[in-house]
């Protein structure tokens, strides 16, 4: 048989699963108010399948009775069966069944399915013989009324079924969606839905996916005890910091702190720490006599990259204590001597500079503003003693040292070191020398240890003078026989002689 669902020349087959049961809830077979009209049939077709099962009587073992092929063919003739032999069992005739009254009011035990509670709260498990046989008429009579209903409803379902497979399929529609965002406008909702697929896979692609994003957040290095780089405090003390940020926003709002804590400093650097124009020219000039009469000059420092040798270059002028004078014009500091870290070499020898004496030399440097032009002038000086290293007389003690030398020369600055047993400096005193007569000291030393002393002169280290501090001589103690003195007591104790003592010692112990 086919079923009525299968298609055909002009008709649109519907699904019993999308037809709804409209009428009223059936607790009996446990069937609700809109179930779909295939569990409705399914849950009728089992219970008439059941109860047919029940009915049916070769299901039922009647070979007790020895009836043979006479045995009763349908329920109402089994259930008649059961009457007829229960009557025989109680010597019931149909004649005397009227007369019999005890026989019918035997009690006797009933099925489980027969069970009931009384009104006083107990389950009746027995009957009498009348009222087990009313008992299960009345069941057979409400079955029967029930199969009719059953067999009602079955045929109105049918009919209906029948009715909705014939009718054409809904169709199904979509609300429609207003968007600000994606295509704004007035759309369909699965149009705007794939829209919105589609923005947000092009969004992804810039952002990343969420697993990039939190793998960017936890590059980020902690800054939050490390202290602001403009103003006082940590960077977690900046209104608004995150010391543990959970999203891209946090994440995003630390960094511009940070770059904005970046940006405070450096501007404040910029117009604080720098300087410029004459006063970013920084160097130093570092002179000495070498073997060959010859005045060496080293220049040190730096000088902007903005700021180049003037036109004319710079003048040195060497003086010595006569007041000789020899001057070299046009020399170039920066690009000669101070990036290339090239040592100047004048020759004194055929100048009317004495070198016995004390030298005084002057740079007068000239300098330029490469993008302003402006023109910059300096002024060093550095003193060269000729004379040669002064001797350095020392006296040494247990933790101490003394020094003296007479100094020859000119004023001066002179650097006095203290030197440990491995030539490092663990003391030293800066002199301005103004007087020949020089002397100090240095304490702290350790007794019995090798030191020495250094002067540096014109940045030039002199001689050693080596020396060690005196040691301590250890004697042993000498033993000394003791000396009683009985007439000098200590504390509270009186008496001048032994017998004084004796006798206190009587009066207080009787």
């Amino acid at each position: 048989m086919d079923p009525i669902n299968k298609p055909q020349e002009g008709c649109t087959p519907t699904s019993s699963n999308c037809v709804i049961w409209q009428g009223p809830d059936i607790p009996c077979i446990n069937l609700c108010k809109n179930d779909n009209i295939s569990t409705v049939v399914y849950k009728l077709a089992t219970e008439l399948c059941e109860l047919l099962d029940s009915l049916n009587i070769s299901t039922y073992d009647i070979t007790c009775f020895n009836l043979g092929n006479c045995g009763p063919n349908d329920f109402k003739s089994l259930i008649q069966l059961l009457i007829d032999k229960i009557c025989e069992l109680e010597n019931i005739t149909p004649s005397s069944s009227t007369g019999n009254t005890d026989a019918l009011n035997k009690v006797v035990n009933i099925c489980e399915t027969f069970y009931y509670i009384n009104p006083t709260g107990d389950t009746v498990t027995k009957m009498t013989v009348l009222e087990y046989v009313l008992a299960i008429g009345n069941k057979v009579c409400s079955i029967v009324g029930q199969i009719s209903t059953i067999n009602s409803v079955i045929a109105n379902h049918e009919n209906r079924i029948s009715n909705l497979e014939k009718a054409p399929d809904p169709t199904d529609l979509l609300p429609q969606v207003q968007s600000v965002c994606v295509n704004p406008g007035t759309h369909d909702m699965d149009e705007l839905l794939q829209e919105l697929e589609a923005a947000f896979c092009n969004l992804q692609i810039y952002t990343g996916a969420p697993t990039d994003i939190v793998a960017s957040m936890n590059a980020a290095c902690n800054l939050n005890n490390a202290a602001r780089l403009y103003g006082s405090g940590k960077m977690s003390d900046i209104t608004g910091w995150h010391s543990s940020p959970i999203n891209l926003a946090q994440s995003f709002s630390n960094m511009w702190k940070t770059i904005c804590d970046m940006r405070s400093a450096v501007s404040f650097m910029s117009q604080n720490c720098c300087a410029s124009g004459v006063d970013a020219i920084d160097i130093s000039m570092d002179t000495s006599l070498d073997g060959s009469n010859n005045l060496l000059i080293i220049f040190t420092g730096t000088i902007p990259s903005t700021i180049a040798d003037g036109n004319n270059g710079s003048t040195i002028v060497i003086t010595d204590e006569l007041q000789n004078s020899y001057s070299i014009a046009a020399v170039n500091v920066k690009s000669s001597y101070l990036i290339p870290k090239v040592t100047m070499t004048i020759p004194l020898a055929g100048t009317p500079i004495n070198t016995d004496g004390a030298l005084k030399v002057d740079l007068h440097g000239e300098f330029k503003d490469t993008i302003g032009g402006s023109t910059y002038s300096i002024t060093l000086q550095d003193v060269v003693i000729t004379g040669g290293c002064p001797t350095v007389g020392v006296t040494p003690s247990h933790t101490s040292v003394d020094w003296a030398f007479v100094w020859p020369g000119n004023p001066a600055i002179v650097t006095v070191q203290l030197l440990n047993g491995f030539g490092n400096v663990v003391q030293s005193q800066l002199l301005n020398i103004s007087t020949p007569a020089q002397s100090g000291s240095f304490s702290g030393l350790s007794w019995g240890m090798h030191y020495s002393i250094r002067l540096i002169v014109n940045s030039k280290p002199c001689s050693e003078v080596a020396f060690t501090t005196d040691t301590y001589v250890c004697s042993a103690p000498l033993l000394q026989a003791t000396t009683f003195d009985y007439t000098n007591p200590v504390d509270g104790i009186k008496g001048n002689t032994v017998e004084g003592w004796q006798t206190l010692y009587d009066a207080n112990n009787p």
